[in-house]
């Protein structure tokens, strides 16, 4: 998934949870940062393994051979899982609605990674100097958030 839907589903739940008195709009914003930053991953892997320092790269890399090989750090494997998932249950304790927030970041990017939907169809296109290859069914989800986002935002309850 690109970085806009790794943002925009955390930060749609968040906002829910907001709708509901349990979170802030700043809690909200961090749940969506936290879904996107997860993904630097494939940026430090690119430094420390092949020594290459840079962003475009590494985002071409990634998304050419995402399927092919991986250049994910541990946060995007079982160990990592059980790593951040201890540091978030120890953090409840001192801050349930950070902890949450991040939770919230965290898990639906693992969540929307490990979603393998098979459709073809791409929006592919090169902007300065970067690849992109975004699937049809993911821009239509995006749209989707947005829109719900706005709803959520323009009701009261």
């Amino acid at each position: 998934m690109y970085p806009q839907t790794h943002f925009l589903v955390p930060f749609v739940l968040a906002e829910i949870l907001v709708k509901l008195g349990l979170f802030n709009h700043k809690l909200a914003l961090i749940a969506g940062v936290v879904g996107v930053i997860i993904d630097l991953d494939h940026y430090l892997h690119r430094i420390i393994i092949h020594h290459d320092f840079s962003v475009k790269s590494a985002w071409n890399k990634a998304i050419l051979q995402h399927d092919i090989h991986g250049e994910r750090t541990f946060i995007h494997h079982w160990g990592g899982l059980i790593v951040i998932t201890s540091i978030l249950l120890a953090f409840v304790f001192f801050s349930w609605h950070i902890s949450m927030a991040l939770f919230l970041g965290y898990y639906s990017h693992l969540f929307l990674d490990g979603l393998h939907i098979h459709i073809k169809k791409r929006w592919k296109f090169k902007e300065g100097g970067l690849i992109f290859r975004i699937p049809i069914y993911e821009i239509i989800l995006d749209i989707i958030l947005v829109l719900f986002a706005l709803l959520l935002n323009n009701l009261s309850i």
